[in-house]
């Protein structure tokens, strides 16, 4: 008769800016490769065929059993992506897009002093004495002033319609991202319940496997 042994899978490992930047990296690779050895010709070629096949599988399957509404809601969603208006919303997610983030930004980074207190300090190394907080704003994100400096520069670069906001609230985030990293290392030092911490809170935003979209069908 044979044990029954249970394994406890380890967390996955939280990626760091360099592992985004170093996959961007093979995939510009992977992409250069590919078109290095695409010609016209063949691309003609698979075009027409790809057509062919499109025009003939619509008349396949039965009518209302083939996922309609699923095909038609993102096309609807691209002719407003080029006409670059949404009817009746348009004023509402310019607003949530802009100001919206931007006191969504400057709460998160309001509370997160006031929650700091004796603790708020700008350098990477925690102050002495210090407390290990996981309430309030800091159960969303491990650093909520970091979270909200970058909502409002989006807010910001969105409002002014300022590219070069948006860039920098990216070269912003690369550094707080840089920064937390070492602050997390002296964290752990001090506190045995970061590593659990660090398991149940994202970094900056809430991950997206958190985030329930309605559905519009059968699952």
């Amino acid at each position: 008769m044979s044990e029954k042994v249970e394994t406890k899978s380890s967390p996955p490992k939280e990626a760091s800016s360099e592992d985004y930047i170093n996959a961007a990296k093979e995939v510009a690779d992977q992409v250069k490769n590919s078109l290095s050895s695409i010609s016209f010709e063949t691309v003609q070629k698979d075009l027409a065929v790809a057509f062919e096949a499109s025009k003939n599988n619509l008349n396949k399957g039965n009518i209302g059993e083939r996922g309609e509404l699923m095909t038609v809601l993102p096309f609807i969603g691209i002719f407003y992506l080029l006409i670059g208006e949404i009817p009746f919303a348009s004023s509402f997610i310019e607003f949530t897009a802009g100001p919206g983030l931007m006191l969504t930004g400057a709460g998160f980074v309001f509370t997160s002093i006031t929650a700091l207190g004796k603790n708020l300090t700008p350098f990477p190394q925690p102050v002495e004495e210090n407390e290990l907080i996981t309430d309030g704003v800091f159960s969303l994100s491990r650093h909520p002033i970091y979270t909200g400096i970058v909502l409002f520069g989006l807010g910001l670069g969105v409002t002014t319609n300022s590219f070069e906001r948006i860039f920098m609230t990216g070269v912003i985030l690369y550094l707080f991202d840089r920064k937390a990293n070492e602050e997390e290392k002296m964290l752990g030092e001090m506190h045995s319940a970061y590593e659990t911490y660090k398991e149940e809170v994202p970094k900056f935003f809430p991950l997206l496997d958190k985030i329930r979209f309605p559905s519009f069908g059968k699952e």
